[in-house]
């Protein structure tokens, strides 16, 4: 079982309801819902275990699908309420935070991988892929634009021909990174974007979700690669 923790704006509208809906879908009813507030509004919850961080405001109980459904449905965080949890008589746990989605599953695969880069994300995306493949990308951690997102479709296995026409240039290097720009004149654009927008920079990351709802995440964080 790995943990997954994916900004919320990785995410279109609704995308991430229907995600949190299909791994539920997955456990037994009952599921506890809690509805919580942060103590020390100065830290920031990224952990399943940091409840001496916050305080229970309310509670639920969930024993149907249906009773899934009307929560989601109405489902907001405000003021009073910084984060939804949902958890399961199983090993299900998900975490609606105001800017994450927090979820221990099962479900979510750990990927072995020797490197952490562009080219192995999409060496195990693209091991048995049912295109197309939408991909999300994030520089948050290269241009401090965190919740600027950049989405591409992959219809076939050139994921380096499409990052090279359509993402690239996109892009515009800032200004303290022109010097890698220079040091690495000789090589294509695709390989200065991968070196300047390195995918394990703290903020920056990959997403891709195929037609059967396959997702892949580079997690920075835990240098891994994610399967959900």
């Amino acid at each position: 079982m790995a943990l997954l923790y994916i900004p919320i704006y990785a995410f279109e509208e609704y995308e991430m309801i229907e995600l949190i809906k299909r791994h539920i879908q997955l456990t037994d009813y009952p599921v506890e819902v809690e509805y919580n507030q942060v103590i020390d509004n100065n830290k920031k919850i990224i952990s399943f275990k940091n409840k001496e961080m916050e305080k229970t405001i309310d509670k639920r109980t969930l024993f149907t699908e249906k009773d899934l459904h009307l929560l989601l449905q109405h489902i907001e965080l405000n003021q009073d309420i910084d984060s939804i949890r949902l958890a399961s008589t199983g090993d299900l746990s998900i975490v609606i935070y105001r800017d994450a989605l927090l979820i221990a599953s099962e479900s979510v695969k750990t990927i072995d991988t020797v490197t952490l880069d562009y080219e192995s994300f999409f060496n195990k995306v693209l091991c048995s892929p049912i295109f197309p493949i939408q991909l999300t990308f994030c520089f948050g951690g290269t241009t401090q634009q965190p919740e600027r997102v950049y989405q591409l479709t992959l219809e076939d296995v050139a994921w380096d021909r499409l990052l090279e026409s359509h993402l690239v240039p996109q892009l515009r290097l800032p200004i303290h990174k022109l010097l890698i720009k220079r040091l690495y004149s000789s090589k294509s654009e695709l390989d200065v974007f991968m070196k300047v927008h390195n995918p394990t920079e703290l903020g920056n990351f990959v997403m891709s979700r195929d037609a059967a709802n396959h997702y892949h995440f580079l997690d920075h964080v835990n240098g891994t690669i994610i399967k959900f």
